[in-house]
């Protein structure tokens, strides 16, 4: 069972993390197959094998949102799911440790590294496959 500081500490670095992300998001076409996840999830149509079935679904849905700018929307599906897997994170060094000080900065140094930030800020498939 999960301890309240355990808890307290995946929702800060969820929150933290998510808002980073959203601000990050990519407003435009980006490299990698994040114009094909984009077009697919706005437009339809089917991606590349093997097609990333649930992640075009998510997309699609996240799509429906009250917002135009499709890249957009499509970009959220990686920053909801990085900040996820961030949280997650946490959860485990909170138990691993027992210590919240180390279960919220470690994730967090995570969520600013270049790379890891580039992943949740386009519209890719990398995020949700690391949470």
């Amino acid at each position: 069972m999960m301890n309240r500081s355990a808890f307290v500490s995946s929702i800060l670095v969820f929150v933290l993390s998510f808002v980073l992300y959203v601000q990050g998001a990519a407003i435009s076409v980006q490299g990698m197959d994040a114009g094909e996840f984009m077009t697919v999830a706005a437009k339809g149509g089917r991606l590349h094998p093997s097609g990333y079935p649930l992640a075009v679904y998510l997309m699609q849905f996240l799509n429906e949102l009250p917002y135009e700018n499709p890249a957009w929307k499509s970009s959220l599906f990686s920053a909801i799911f990085g900040a996820l897997a961030l949280a997650v994170q946490s959860i485990v060094i909170n138990r691993l440790t027992k210590s919240t000080v180390l279960s919220i900065s470690l994730p967090l140094i995570l969520a600013c590294s270049p790379l890891w930030l580039r992943y949740c800020t386009v519209a890719e498939v990398f995020a949700s496959a690391a949470f």
